[in-house]
């Protein structure tokens, strides 16, 4: 598996970047589409991140003259304003910042990438255009700086982290993704208006405040403390030890915390945003190290059926995820409002009414299946084999027929339907004459009643889905039982009802509900 990074950069160009302090929010892409100057939708063609001092290494000074030089006048810049401000500052920002600074990753990248564009968005029009051909291709340039960051204004010092996400592409396939001037959407499935207020909008420049509080005293509390296996007392103290995020989802798991790691909008900061930053006092170590023993040796996904608030199909690969530091795959949560199923149904029917000298022996139907909400839509094509005992009696009845119904049943496994039917139908009886031997058949109008429970498989939820794949395949096993009315007084001389009993099955495509935070991880390795 091939992964391209997209690194986008939490930077401004103006000199006094550092001076705003913006905590970002996420946004849908159609919200961000009201408000932004420009878009284009298209894919990643190529992408480097290159620190400053491996510029030279690439020639990059030599390929971009013009480029290379702003990019070391404005890293100057900044970085005298950064030391300026924190010699003002006090001391425990000082020390703050100090403790932050000592991580490798820390310093000024330089990011560059070209873009393969599909389309741009016309802001006039609110629609998708063709690009001209010499604007097929965008160039992006940008700078950035990772790493603690002090901010001054008139009367007091504040401290935020400095960071860079980074989609993570799962496949060699280029994800079509609609990018701005300050950010970038998750992979786009379809690319629809009503689609679109479903994706995510996340900005280039992102950050995350720092209380100016080194807070080592409170790190060695919780260090006694998770040795001690007092995780409750520990995840108390956890907002005043400027604990990476990592670190605090992991006393989530130790506490076993489920309402807040089942919780998108609360664990998504920590699940995806999460930085490894390490202080020397070794606690983020040895909080990795607890949670790893203690999901190996401790953490049993079965006990979760003791606890009916949690969703146990969700939960344990989620958990898994934490202890072991595995990257959040997206989890299908529930199935959506839409399915569709393809299938045959096999079946004994039987005849009530008046049906003299002959019976039926056989039933068939083949079916398009839809489901939207609760309601099921299904076009059918059925067959009835009889076993004729006269030549005026009938051999076959088909029908072609609509089924509406509403799905009164639903758990993990299995769905049941109550439906109406409605169409037409087709009595065949064998023609008279020897020469030449010809059927006849009569018409009339179809209806019918029945129910079907599908025993589905696999279970969807806590399945993991491949990246920006909306569809999830299963199989359904029919039991299905009903009645059609007969009518053949034409030419069979009979008419009355049949029931019927089948088993069958439907290849079904579900719509699903993903758990999924984002598909952003930091550009941070560990020291």
């Amino acid at each position: 598996m091939v992964k391209f990074f997209f690194a986008i950069i939490l930077t401004l160009l103006s000199y006094s970047f550092a001076y705003e302090y913006v905590l970002v929010n996420s946004v849908t892409v159609a919200k961000k589409l009201e408000i932004a100057p420009v878009a284009y939708y298209g894919s990643l063609i190529t992408s480097n991140v290159y620190s400053q001092d491996k510029l030279p290494w690439v020639n990059f000074d030599k390929e971009y003259p013009d480029v290379y030089k702003s990019f070391m006048e404005w890293s100057e810049l900044k970085a005298a304003r950064m030391q300026r401000d924190l010699a003002d500052a006090p001391e425990n920002v000082r020390k703050t910042f100090e403790l932050r600074l000592q991580k490798e990753s820390n310093g000024f990248y330089l990011i560059h990438n070209i873009i393969h564009v599909d389309k741009i968005y016309d802001k006039e029009s609110k629609t998708w255009v063709d690009p001209p051909t010499e604007k097929t291709k965008k160039v992006f340039t940008q700078f950035a700086y990772m790493g603690p960051d002090v901010l001054k204004d008139s009367s007091s010092f504040k401290l935020i982290q400095r960071v860079i996400t980074v989609p993570a592409f799962d496949s060699e396939i280029p994800n079509k993704r609609i990018f701005f001037l300050d950010g970038v959407s998750e992979s786009v499935a379809f690319f629809d208006i009503q689609s679109l207020e479903n994706v995510q909008f996340f900005p280039y420049r992102l950050n995350y405040s720092v209380e100016p509080n080194p807070a080592i005293e409170v790190r060695k509390r919780i260090e006694s403390l998770v040795y001690a296996g007092d995780y409750a007392t520990a995840v108390q103290l956890a907002d005043s030890a400027d604990l990476s995020p990592r670190s605090k989802i992991l006393l989530k798991y130790l506490t076993r915390d489920y309402e807040f790691i089942l919780n998108k909008d609360s664990a998504s900061n920590y699940l995806v945003r999460y930085s490894t930053y390490r202080y020397e006092d070794g606690l983020d170590l040895l909080l990795n190290r607890v949670a790893e023993q203690d999901y190996h040796e401790i953490f049993k996904c079965e006990e979760l059926q003791n606890k009916p608030e949690v969703n146990k199909d969700l939960a344990c690969p989620v958990m898994e995820s934490i202890a072991l530091g595995k990257m959040m795959r997206p989890l299908i949560e529930d199935a959506s409002n839409f399915s569709f199923g393809l299938g045959a149904d096999f079946g004994i029917p039987f005849l009530a009414g008046d049906f003299p000298d002959y019976k039926s022996f056989f039933f068939f139907n083949v079916a398009l299946d839809f489901r939207i909400y609760n309601v099921m839509l299904s076009f059918e094509f059925n067959t009835r084999s009889l076993d004729e005992k006269c030549d005026s009696c009938g051999f076959l009845d088909y029908g072609i027929h609509s089924m509406l119904g509403y799905r009164v049943l639903k758990t993990k496994y299995f769905e049941g339907v109550a439906f109406a039917n409605l169409g037409k139908a087709f009595y065949v009886v064998r023609r008279d004459g020897e020469e030449k031997r010809e059927n006849k058949q009569e018409s009339y109008f179809r209806y019918g009643f029945g129910a079907y429970v599908d025993y589905l498989f696999p279970r969807l939820v806590g399945k993991t889905m491949p990246e920006g794949d909306p569809i999830a395949g299963r199989i359904a096993i029919r039991l299905k039982a009903g009645f059609h009315n007969m009518k053949a007084s034409k030419y069979g001389h009979s008419k009355g009802i049949s029931p019927y009993i089948s088993l069958g099955f439907r290849l079904r495509g579900d719509g699903v509900k993903l758990w999924n935070v984002s598909d952003f991880a930091k550009l941070d390795v560990p020291n």
